[in-house]
């Protein structure tokens, strides 16, 4: 991955992002998970179909993804559902909009920039 200027600018400046880095937990993939390949996909279903409960599949297949993840690829219209509920309830202001978001994760980092300065310290 090629360094771009800003970015060599902010380090020279002292605003690289090392302390996000070291304030992260978990993971080098950020708490995500890995997710499926389509081998797994097709084993899932197929465990499915022999009857295997959904708590079970999720439960070895934890690693890779939630429960929630395997029941919509089970059943693509409960996604479909999920998704158009969600449309709706952010019609009505459930979620913050960008602003808010902004400011929000500013001082969070802010934050967490504190506590690894002074665990690190």
């Amino acid at each position: 991955m090629a360094v771009t200027n800003k970015q060599l600018d902010a380090k020279k400046k002292g605003r690289s992002r090392g302390w996000w880095n070291d304030a992260r937990i978990g993971k080098k993939n950020d708490g995500r998970k890995c997710g499926l390949t389509k081998e797994d996909e097709t084993e899932i279903k197929r465990l499915a179909d022999e009857g295997m409960a959904v708590r079970a599949i999720a439960r070895e297949y934890a690693d890779k993804c939630s429960r929630r993840t395997i029941i919509f690829l089970l059943n693509p219209e409960e996604k479909n559902r999920a998704a158009e509920a969600f449309k709706e309830r952010r019609k009505d202001g459930r979620y913050y909009d960008k602003d808010k978001n902004r400011e929000y994760m500013r001082k969070h980092r802010a934050k967490l920039k504190a506590l690894t300065e002074k665990r690190n310290g």
